[in-house]
């Protein structure tokens, strides 16, 4: 996720990558708990919550939650990576509404 993120920075596009970060903080916890990684998905959630917290620093973090799950929960979270990044733009459009 830090390589998309960051690849992302100075382009002229309509997609603010960070800003569908928040998706990704969901379905990474979601996921994680659904796996009995309840621990993982609250210190995720939290982290998420402190203001403190740069689109970097989430994005790194997802990066590094992927190196210490089981291989089936990694694929999986690879292909929330993907689900977002292909659906970005529809994110970002449906979180500006509201």
């Amino acid at each position: 996720m830090k390589d998309w993120i960051t690849q992302g920075e100075g382009e002229d596009n309509q997609i603010c990558r960070p800003c569908v970060l928040p998706f990704s903080l969901q379905w990474y916890a979601d996921t994680l708990r659904e796996s009995g990684d309840e621990s993982r998905a609250k210190q995720l959630e939290d982290f998420a919550d402190d203001s403190e917290t740069t689109p970097l620093q989430v994005a790194e973090t997802l990066d590094i939650i992927k190196t210490e799950v089981s291989d089936s929960l990694r694929e999986r979270l690879f292909e929330l990576d993907c689900q977002l990044q292909v659906n970005a733009a529809s994110l970002q459009e449906g979180s500006e509404v509201q």
